[in-house]
Formats: structure tokens, sequence, C-alpha cells
């Protein structure tokens, strides 16, 4: 029996990498990781973009787009609480695209004060 399912070209291929995708997809000539989290609501998109941090190498930037307007306080306090680099952010048709770049150094805390 055959099946019903025939491939097609994707209606997004002049799209980013990664567009349409909650994992990261990786840009093979810039070397940028892209998280699409169109969609989801408070706390999803901080969440994948820890995980999304927590997996990438060390200097790697991450792209990342949400719809959520939560996600323009959580995705930089998340950056700044994790070490990250917090390079800035557009907003276009609804959509906020955020620009992470993973660091290296490990997050230096603040001297504790006190007896």
């Amino acid at each position: 029996m055959r099946s019903a399912l025939r491939m097609v070209d994707s209606p997004n291929k002049d799209r980013a990498p990664g567009f349409g995708r909650r994992t990261p997809a990786a840009d093979p000539v810039t070397g940028e990781l892209y998280l699409d989290l169109k969609g989801l609501k408070c706390p999803m998109p901080a969440l994948r973009t820890r995980k999304a941090l927590a997996e990438a190498a060390c200097g790697t930037r991450l792209v990342v787009s949400c719809t959520d307007p939560m996600s323009v306080i959580d995705i930089p306090h998340l950056a700044a609480e994790t070490g990250n680099v917090f390079e800035g952010r557009e907003v276009t048709d609804g959509v906020i695209t955020f620009r992470l770049r993973k660091t290296c150094a490990p997050k230096t805390s603040a001297p504790k004060t006190g007896p």
C-alpha cells in the first residue's frame, strides 16, 4: 500500500534556519543558533532559552524569537542571572527577537558580607 504522504518544498525555505522549530538549529555560515519560541507562554520561553544556553558551546550566539510579552523581562534577566551576554532585542510585527552570547567564564558571585 502506498503512503498518502508526499514530500513538498517547505514554504519557509527562505527563512532563517530553525524557523518553526522548538529546538535550536545552527546556521552553517554564521554558527548562530536559532530558537523559534513563538506562541509559547511564560515561563516556557525562558526555560527553553536557559536549556539552549546550557547546551551551547562557549562563544555561541543564540537568536531567540518569541511572542510572549513577559519575555521582554525574562530573557534579559536570564542572561544576567546565568552570566551570559545579552546583546539586544528587536520587535517586528509582534515578534520579539533576542540575541544572546554564551560566555565561557563561570558566573562570579558577590562576596558574602556579615558575620
